[in-house]
């Protein structure tokens, strides 16, 4: 990958979202007692980068992006249970605008070079070490967290903020916060708070 990053970037592990969402759906349409299809990934991306700290830009401010890279497994370019769900052909080199500023979507798979969990890891090392960015956003896989992406997210300077969003808490630390990814999971299928 070579990249200029914005200034905002969302690394996204797309294989693990997608299950984690499967899992989430299986369980609320049970808790709500209705039927829950898909989540709107657009919806998501806003809730995690508010999540992160991210407020609305002013008036005056420049547009601001929010680069997303969706990492995934070339044998499952299509997700299951987010919408748009064709990776490679619907959400490659695409954007939508949100009052937070524009989302430019780009998608990322390994060409059998490597697994997906390391390619993830590779991008990850990639954006990190991107002076450019000063707010990074990962989405990992809770199993490939401790061992893997928090030593390297703890190594990470000279960012203003770096959050990571997973479904168990991470006992990160040297200013990496973590957030519960369900919340943002949640707001894309369309669950009120008063449902719950």
């Amino acid at each position: 990958m070579n990249i200029q990053f914005e200034e905002t970037v969302i690394v996204m592990d797309a294989v693990y979202v997608d299950k984690t969402t499967g899992d989430l759906i299986q369980y609320f349409s049970k808790v709500i007692n209705r039927s829950l299809t898909t989540a709107d990934l657009s919806l998501m991306l806003e809730a995690l980068a508010l999540d992160a700290g991210l407020r609305p830009s002013d008036k005056d401010e420049k547009k601001r992006e929010i680069q997303t890279l969706l990492i995934y497994d070339e044998k499952q370019p299509i997700l299951k249970h987010i919408v748009p769900n064709d990776l490679a052909q619907k959400l490659n080199n695409v954007a939508f605008e949100s009052n937070l500023g524009e989302f430019v979507l780009n998608t990322y798979h390994s060409s059998g070079m490597t697994h997906q969990p390391e390619y993830l890891l590779d991008a990850l090392r990639l954006v990190a070490d991107a002076q450019e960015v000063k707010r990074l956003i990962v989405v990992a896989d809770d199993a490939f967290i401790s061992n893997n992406v928090l030593p390297l997210l703890n190594e990470v300077e000279g960012k203003e903020s770096i959050t990571l969003f997973s479904m168990n808490p991470s006992s990160a630390d040297k200013g990496v916060k973590w957030e519960m990814l369900g919340f943002s999971i949640l707001r894309a299928l369309g669950i009120r708070s008063e449902e719950l």
